[in-house]
């Protein structure tokens, strides 16, 4: 996994296209910026006609486009308010089979940008990259060997004997995936947390609130995520649940006063921005899972409408990834 910076100078990095057959249309990758993730499908090595521009997170991180040869009128553009992030990676997939251009996002198999290239098809041979009005980026790009026949999600969710008959190799890079919570149901994998006090199973899940990004603990029978926000206990039927790769393995780690073991997952981050972790204590014998706060020495959970602090909590991380 190889981390590719960018500056606040909107310079393209060119790349070529990697993969054989279908995995030659399609890219999956992860971005870490502020505003205006920029990709280009190229026909050549160089920045020239034709050529198809996407935009992650323009005009100021509320709106998504796609251009064809740098010019105006866009060909599509959508409202994405928040789409990219500064403090954490957010994942995407695009799509250019056929001169049909799709743009999706982690955890939705439907794109959330579409456009059919019919005014000047091309072959794409390259792609490039940049970052820029106001903001600099980090990216990660998946390697030739991932399946690219879906989204993000749904290749990471498939099953692995599934990918076997058609002839493509599973590749597993990311541990476990946030997705979001539908109709009530707790999809397969979900990671379980623990026992709430009426003995009901609980899973980790995360949510927002007032610009910050909290783990928390779902509690199925409330459709409603839990989390410790300003002193107090939040919910929210809007929410993400971790969702484990099946070939990975999760584990609860011991830890204290600020200690964060290696191997840690990111659930979120905090009011001032800082990174914050998936942790868990027990509380007057309930499970209850929360965030620990590197900088402040503890886990923040909720428990019963209270914000509770635990110098000593369990932090969740992974013990085992397939290369």
């Amino acid at each position: 996994m190889t981390e590719i910076f960018t500056d606040d100078d909107k310079k393209y990095v060119i790349r070529p296209i990697k993969g054989k057959g279908q995995g030659r249309d399609t890219l999956t990758f992860d971005v870490k910026c502020k505003n205006d993730a920029h990709i280009a499908l190229l026909s050549s090595e160089e920045i020239t006609t034709p050529m198809v521009e996407i935009f992650i997170g323009g005009w100021a991180n509320q709106k998504s486009a796609i251009r064809l040869n740098q010019s105006r009128p866009d060909k599509a553009e959508e409202p994405t308010p928040d789409i990219v992030c500064c403090e954490e990676y957010r994942r995407f997939w695009i799509r250019f089979r056929n001169n049909l251009i799709q743009v999706g996002r982690e955890g939705d198999e439907e794109p959330f940008l579409s456009w059919e290239n019919t005014e000047e098809p091309f072959k794409v041979t390259h792609f490039a990259f940049s970052t820029g009005w106001g903001s600099a980026g980090a990216w990660i790009f998946d390697d030739e060997e991932q399946s690219s026949s879906s989204s993000s999600s749904s290749s990471e969710e498939e099953d692995a004997e599934k990918i076997r008959q058609r002839g493509k190799k599973p590749f597993y890079r990311r541990p476990a995936v946030w997705l979001d919570m539908k109709d009530g149901k707790i999809p397969m994998r979900a990671v379980i947390g623990g026992v709430d006090s009426s003995g009901e199973k609980i899973y980790v899940g995360r949510l927002k609130k007032d610009g910050t990004l909290l783990p928390g603990k779902i509690v199925p029978s409330h459709n409603c995520c839990y989390a410790a926000h300003d002193g107090q206990e939040c919910g929210s039927s809007k929410f993400q649940v971790l969702v484990r790769n099946k070939c990975c393995e999760l584990i609860w780690v011991s830890a204290g006063d600020g200690h964060i073991p290696f191997g840690a997952l990111q659930g979120g981050f905090s009011t001032d921005k800082e990174p914050v972790y998936i942790g868990r204590v027990m509380h007057e014998g309930a499970t209850s899972i929360g965030l620990v706060h590197p900088s402040r020495g503890i886990c923040l959970c909720s428990y019963g409408g209270e914000e509770i602090c635990h110098n000593e909590y369990e932090v969740l991380v992974v013990k085992s990834i397939p290369l």
